[in-house]
């Protein structure tokens, strides 16, 4: 359950003022990965533009280390970073995304910049998650321009096709969108969660692509039972497949089962705000004949 407004507001100013205090990670432990598999713990003592100082324990002086001979480094978190940390894990993606928006401008030594694995570039990678959840792909396409992502760990390269996907998609670049959806698809398994989003993609495509039939065909891979652990993505895929057929008589008892599963699995018995008088008119229909007594 998502706290109430109250005590999100107080979550996010006290991580606000946060990000005015000093970072304390400098003065805590870090693991640094090295390209030759090896993984050293110390404490870095500052960062410069190619390489970093960092203390080995039991050593009587600082080393240097150059970044290319870095992977990347796993920094001690400051206080700031687990505040948004536990708002974007708690599902409070608009408000995570401002404040990842925050730390993600601070290049600088507060945020160990431009080391591989600084806070910065890390937040850049959490506001495309933000995004993506939010379903905002111009903020997408703005963000995947600036991000470094050779500054971040190997693993979290690993969404860089569906971020591509969702940035043609923001800048109405329909043959790139195609390409980079088809790049992503043929490297994720049907059963992975990056499906539904996907199917959700390819929807939209086909909308730009003025393909309305195929739109909700697509659409429908993401609201099904087995591909909807996101609830907001599921329900925008619905509203949006009921939007693509609507105008399709020969298809209006579907679109009336449609009506019908939105309103009883997102809308609390209604439609989404907005919903044109056709489709409550369907509703109310498909309501009427399911509470209508069996002679």
């Amino acid at each position: 359950m998502k706290p109430p407004l109250s005590l999100v507001t107080l979550a996010v100013s006290s991580t606000l003022l946060s990000l005015l205090t000093p970072v304390t990670a400098h003065a805590q432990s870090s693991m640094i990965m090295l390209n030759d598999g090896r993984a050293l713990e110390g404490r870095v003592e500052s960062v410069a533009q190619d390489s970093l100082k960092w203390w080995l324990v039991g050593l009587p002086q600082a080393q240097t280390l150059k970044y290319d001979q870095i992977k990347y480094v796993e920094f001690a978190q400051p206080q700031n970073w687990v505040n948004v940390m536990t708002l974007f894990e708690n599902g409070q993606f608009a408000a995570a995304a401002e404040i990842f928006k925050d730390i993600s401008l601070q290049r600088n030594s507060a945020t160990f910049y431009p080391a591989p694995g600084n806070f910065a570039t890390l937040a850049d990678r959490r506001l495309l998650d933000c995004y993506r959840r939010l379903r905002m792909p111009k903020e997408i396409a703005y963000i995947s321009k600036r991000i470094e992502w050779n500054k971040l760990p190997p693993s979290e390269r690993e969404v860089a096709s569906i971020i591509d996907c969702w940035s043609a998609i923001g800048n109405g670049e329909w043959e790139l969108a195609r390409a980079a959806y088809e790049k992503a698809r043929k490297a994720q398994a049907d059963t992975d969660p990056a499906a539904a989003e996907l199917g959700y993609l390819n929807g939209l495509i086909a909308i730009g692509m003025e393909n309305p039939a195929e739109a909700a065909v697509q659409f429908g891979r993401a609201y099904a039972p087995d591909a909807a652990a996101d609830g907001a993505m599921a329900a925008d895929s619905l509203r949006l497949a009921i939007q693509q057929i609507q105008s399709d008589v020969e298809r209006i008892d579907e679109l009336r089962a449609l009506v019908r599963l939105y309103a009883g699995l997102h809308g609390n018995g209604k439609l989404w705000d907005g919903a044109d008088d056709f489709l409550n008119k369907l509703l109310t229909e498909a309501t009427a004949a399911d509470t209508k007594p069996t002679p």
